[in-house]
């Protein structure tokens, strides 16, 4: 069985580092999908930023192994005006306005680049095992429409959340969560943060 691993490298860092406190070395994730889970291709999708050599030169090396495949854009970075953000308690549902200083953000999505990578092996081996390493629920018709050929879809992501001055992050979509509670055994959830002692950097 030929099982190929999709990973949202943006989003799987910043779960790992904002809920389940760790760094991810990326190439220790690409030796173990393909030392522990067997995985015929493992392919990232990552936004660079112009300043940070170290990530370029990690996914340069990435992209020369086999087995490997890495679609890179460049992260483009835009004037943000100061704003206020609505969040709400987790306890009481209570709105909180949080002030958001001005600044800069950056936006480097790469959602469409993945989803075209899956279909084409979709399109190529229907009944492959797919591995989806993000929560974005922005997937959710992807894998559904994955599951309904493929012998097995996992999502990696984490079920907890993490509050921060005042604002919550659950990287899993209750779209995503609700997936892999109901599907017929064709889909299952992977925990993020019980991987962190093959993953850690």
């Amino acid at each position: 069985m030929r099982r190929y691993a999709f990973i949202d490298v943006q989003n799987t860092d910043r779960t790992a580092r904002d809920v389940c406190g760790f760094k991810i070395d990326w190439i220790r994730l690409f030796t173990y999908l393909r030392a522990e889970w067997s995985c015929t291709v493992v392919c990232f999708y990552v936004s660079l930023p112009h300043d940070d050599e170290r990530l370029a030169a990690t996914f340069q090396a990435l992209s020369e192994l086999r087995g490997c495949v890495v679609g890179k854009k460049a992260t483009k970075r835009y004037p943000r005006l100061s704003s206020m953000l609505s969040t709400p308690c987790m306890n009481c549902n209570q709105v909180t306005l949080v002030s958001v200083p001005p600044g800069t953000r950056s936006k480097g999505n790469c959602d469409v680049d993945l989803t075209i990578g899956m279909m084409r092996v979709l399109t190529r081996d229907p009944t492959a095992e797919i591995m989806l390493f993000s929560g974005d629920g922005d997937f959710a018709p992807l894998l559904a429409l994955a599951s309904r050929t493929s012998n097995q879809v996992y999502i990696c992501s984490s079920a907890h959340s993490k509050t921060k001055n005042g604002m919550r992050y659950a990287p899993l979509s209750s779209t995503l969560r609700r997936m892999s509670d109901l599907a017929e055994g064709n889909m299952k959830f992977i925990e993020l943060g019980e991987l962190r002692a093959d993953l850690e950097r």
